[in-house]
């Protein structure tokens, strides 16, 4: 599986005084990082159905991932009505999800009226993310390779709902995950480091390697694609190790670098220094 990039999406102001207050946003992507997907982009957008039904669209447009979240308790609806909209589907009642925030209440001595059900609506498709800690909770969506994920403002509430409700499934993204190095080569031929790379590929099944010659100097791109990430780095390091003590080991100079980066590395290393002149 390729790396996933994120865009989270706040409806409404959030926390426009308070600087220094953990966010929902802020709590959405630190699981983000812990699961490997890039945080592209933190958009924030007013009420406007309009509005936020563009944000929406340009953002999955763009992203594999699209995080909406809001502060304010009639964002959900909000959220519901624009991805409904963009995917052509109706928003429908999910009787779990009305369940879960009928006991939630019943718990908490909490009175609910009648206008409840529209927070308890879901993009018809979707499946209700349902965590009996929180009042409010969300919904995933997965459709042609894109995600979009709503939940609640609240830091508390998210964080239990990616506790409760998305760890597994966001656990198959670090499993799928490839891992990749690119080692640097120069003084070679090209069709010695291709030769290389035929070797590396016939010796170790399930490890992918291509050279590209971005300057003067050769790289080999090694990865191994969704072998469940202990496997993938674990046959990751046995390739490489086999090529930098392999026939082109004396080319080799750095991985996952370039030789502007070394040269200033090594001489800064060895406390030397270097002088040009140009004509």
């Amino acid at each position: 599986m390729e790396n996933k990039n994120a865009e989270i999406i706040t409806i409404g102001e959030e926390y426009a005084s308070r600087r220094d207050a953990c966010t929902g946003a802020d709590v959405i992507a630190k699981m983000l990082s812990d699961v490997g997907v890039s945080q592209k982009s933190r958009y924030y957008v007013d009420t406007d159905e309009e509005e936020i039904f563009a944000a929406v669209s340009e953002s999955v447009d763009r992203y594999e991932m699209t995080f909406i979240t809001g502060n304010f308790v009639g964002f959900s609806p909000l959220s519901t009505r624009a991805v409904s909209r963009l995917l052509g589907v109706d928003p429908v009642n999910d009787m779990s999800l009305f369940s879960c925030m009928n006991s939630y209440a019943k718990k908490h001595d909490i009175v609910l009226n009648d206008s409840i059900q529209k927070y308890a609506m879901l993009p018809r498709g979707a499946s209700a993310l349902i965590c009996d800690s929180v009042p409010l909770s969300g919904f995933i969506i997965e459709r042609d390779g894109k995600t979009i994920v709503s939940l609640p403002g609240s830091p508390e509430f998210i964080s239990l709902i990616c506790e409760e409700c998305l760890a597994d499934r966001f656990k198959n993204l670090i499993d799928d995950r490839p891992a990749e190095r690119r080692l640097d080569f120069i003084g070679c031929k090209v069709a010695q480091v291709v030769a290389e790379a035929e070797r590396i590929e016939g010796k170790y099944p399930g490890v992918s390697a291509k050279v590209f010659q971005p300057t003067a100097e050769f790289v080999l791109s090694v990865s191994v694609p969704g072998a469940g990430v202990s496997r993938a780095e674990e046959l990751m390091e046995k390739a490489v190790a086999d090529v930098v003590s392999g026939p082109l080991s004396e080319y080799y100079y750095g991985a996952d670098t370039d030789l502007p980066t070394e040269v200033v590395r090594r001489l800064a290393e060895n406390k030397e220094t270097l002088s040009t002149a140009e004509s």
